[in-house]
């Protein structure tokens, strides 16, 4: 009876663990998001995961960021519509990834925003961000 209890305490607590890390994630990519609204990119470089600072250096991240975020600036609202926590991504190690798609307004119309986080260095912080156009 106890095995019992415990084999199905086990998956709830497990789900309730990456509950626990995908808020945390959501509110550090909500943290990163009011910088790239603000137009902080540098600030947003900064924080951002050693996999975007080892794929872009700082100085092409602004212009690159800018050029990306010109058609839709500037956005009116955002509704985090899927979270989903990962331990396998293709062309990563193992470990824990958070990814958030944000249904979007903007100066061009509704966007999918996706926000995908990296757990490293004892905290969550952003390793991609992607801009779709809804059809």
């Amino acid at each position: 009876m106890v095995m019992a209890l415990l084999s199905v305490a086990n998956p709830l607590a497990a789900q309730e663990d990456q509950t626990f890390k995908i808020e945390a994630a959501a509110d550090i990519a909500a943290a990163w998001l009011v910088l790239i609204d603000d137009g902080a990119y540098d600030e947003s470089w900064d924080v951002a995961s050693s996999v975007v600072q080892g794929a872009m250096h700082k100085d092409e991240w602004g212009p690159t960021m800018r050029q990306a975020r010109a058609p839709y600036d500037p956005i009116s609202n955002r509704e985090l519509v899927q979270s989903q926590f990962m331990t396998s991504v293709p062309n990563m190690p193992d470990g824990e990834y958070v990814r958030l798609t944000f249904t979007t307004d903007t100066a061009s119309g509704k966007v999918n925003e996706i926000v995908a986080l990296i757990y490293e260095g004892g905290g969550w912080s952003v390793m991609g961000y992607f801009l779709r156009p809804q059809p």
